[in-house]
């Protein structure tokens, strides 16, 4: 007897992005790559309006300040560059992650949860995508190649809006071509 495969199990964004297609083509659409700003990484902000991509922009958030006051530099600079977006698409940061060597980088996650926190409280959204590392790594992936990726945080925001896009579905052809050779070195 022959074996039925079951069919893939659809993920949170890929059942949640298609109903969102319609801000990727007529609205405003922000994508933030969350940190609160230390030596080697900053947020990052990638906003798109009406299916172009208008603006990239890492911010500067004083890495030798205390954590909280750092937070409330990275939401009042998000609400400088933007006002009221119609989605906000965000990193979802796992409880734990793996750091080199296998350990828990414990302190470094929640400060990342505070970080995706700080955004949410940026803006009034109609809606909310939220984009997992592995998919907008597997996007780079298949989209630019793992070994031709420029690494930025400026980048990973663009990655973060590319992989919310395509999961919606939306996007015209031409400029998602255009952003894809951004993305090379």
């Amino acid at each position: 007897m022959a074996r039925t495969k079951k069919p893939a199990k659809l993920s949170a964004l890929a059942k949640a992005a298609p109903a969102m297609a319609h801000y990727f083509e007529q609205g405003c659409v922000v994508a933030v790559d969350p940190s609160i700003g230390s030596q080697s990484s900053q947020p990052a902000i990638s906003v798109m309006i009406n299916g172009y991509l208008v603006n990239v922009e890492r911010l500067n958030i004083n890495p030798n300040k205390p954590y909280y006051f750092r937070l409330r530099d990275l939401h009042s600079q998000l609400q400088e560059i933007v006002q009221n977006p119609d989605l906000l698409i965000i990193e979802n940061i796992p409880p734990f992650m793996m750091s080199a060597g296998s350990s828990f980088r414990t302190g470094g996650v929640v400060h990342l949860h505070q970080s995706v926190g700080a955004i949410l409280s940026c803006w009034d959204v109609k809606d909310v995508l939220e984009v997992s590392p592995s998919s907008w790594h597997a996007w780079v992936k298949r989209n630019v190649g793992e070994d031709k990726y420029k690494k930025s945080d400026e980048h990973d925001s663009i990655c973060l809006l590319m992989t919310a896009m395509e999961a919606a579905k939306a996007g015209k052809p031409e400029i998602i071509d255009t952003i894809i050779e951004e993305l090379k070195v």
